[in-house]
């Protein structure tokens, strides 16, 4: 299966060498990631780090500034590009980056030319017809901001299920939320995504553990950049509008790093959430309580409250070459604090 990742990014360049680790070592055999960040002008050390990635010593990924073979990562099938540019916004550097992935058939190959990312040529086939509709459900969109990583094996894992479910259209897995020391904070299983929950509440799954069919973001067209921090949950609502099949992968699939300097309760994401709201049922507004409940209950039944210990994982942290394996005897599966999940944001902009 063909993935292709798009990373939004402003001077974030210490939390974005790990994500751009995690991305690269999922690369395998079967498993092709086309991996573009979008940056809005870094003034941080970013650009000069994505243009030695995207240079032409392609047995190296640098990493916390020191050199990781990745041979034996199948680096290969690891094809990043960027693109440093002023953006509105984060929603507006996600859709920049999928047009310019889109555009390019950066997900078809991906040539050198004196050291830039040029897109091949795609040739003609006499089965180019019949093979339309295969090709269209092996191609994967996802987005995982820089202070998030992926999990050991997460792309494989979604590309086995979307070729076993080929009716699914987005995929959902679960989160944990790490400290800045790569300790586990909260465990947040992902739940089946019911539109009338939605609507009566907000989006409780997680971006960094969203994937979608590439021939579903085309017809959805991106997000709509009118909205700064509640795009995911207009785009999500514009799915499941559209008749989307979703499902649930029973898994945890990616990190979320939990910090000061990169979460954000503006008032605007609370307005943003009140406006999607207007959009709601009447028969919603007037059983939301209800509804809520019965989510709650559900959520419940599929243990999404509760979490058994001791649960491993690998990511990687400040100074680390390779992933570094955590444990935790007693995970929690509360959100840290008192944050709303749908009042936070990754991205800081200026």
């Amino acid at each position: 299966m063909k993935h292709t990742i798009i990373t939004p990014s402003y001077n974030q360049f210490d939390y974005l060498k790990q994500c751009i680790a995690s991305v690269a070592d999922q690369c395998g055999e079967n498993c092709t990631v086309y991996h573009h960040v979008q940056d809005g002008c870094s003034t941080d050390g970013t650009c000069e780090f994505l243009e030695k990635l995207s240079g032409n010593d392609e047995s190296m990924l640098l990493v916390h500034g020191e050199g990781k073979d990745l041979r034996n990562h199948h680096l290969s099938t690891y094809q990043p590009t960027f693109v440093s540019e002023s953006d509105a916004g984060m929603y507006d550097a996600l859709n920049k980056g999928a047009d310019f992935v889109l555009q390019n058939q950066v997900d078809e190959c991906l040539l050198k030319n004196n050291g830039a990312m040029k897109p091949a040529i795609e040739e003609e086939s006499p089965n180019n017809h019949e093979q339309s509709s295969i090709n269209s459900l092996d191609r994967m969109i996802a987005w995982l901001n820089c202070d998030e990583q992926y999990l050991p094996g997460t792309l494989q894992k979604v590309a086995d299920y979307f070729r076993k479910n080929p009716e699914t259209d987005i995929l959902f897995g679960g989160m944990l939320v790490i400290d800045e020391t790569g300790e586990l904070l909260s465990c947040r299983r992902a739940m089946p995504m019911r539109k009338v929950f939605l609507e009566a509440s907000y989006l409780y799954n997680y971006s960094c553990a969203m994937f979608f069919r590439r021939s579903l973001w085309e017809k959805l067209g991106g997000f709509d950049t009118a909205y700064k921090n509640a795009g995911d949950e207009d785009l999500i609502r514009r799915a499941l509008a559209s008749g989307a099949k979703t499902a649930v992968l029973d898994e945890y699939l990616s990190v979320f790093t939990y910090g000061e300097g990169n979460l954000s309760s503006e008032p605007s994401a609370v307005e943003e959430h009140r406006l999607l709201k207007q959009n709601n049922s009447g028969w919603v507004q007037l059983f939301r309580p209800v509804i809520n409940a019965i989510r709650l209950g559900e959520k419940w039944i599929r243990g999404g409250h509760r979490q058994k210990g001791p649960i491993e994982y690998e990511i990687y942290v400040e100074g680390s070459v390779e992933r570094k394996k955590f444990v935790c005897e007693n995970p929690s599966c509360q959100w840290p604090g008192h944050t709303k999940p749908y009042m936070l944001h990754h991205r800081l902009d200026t």
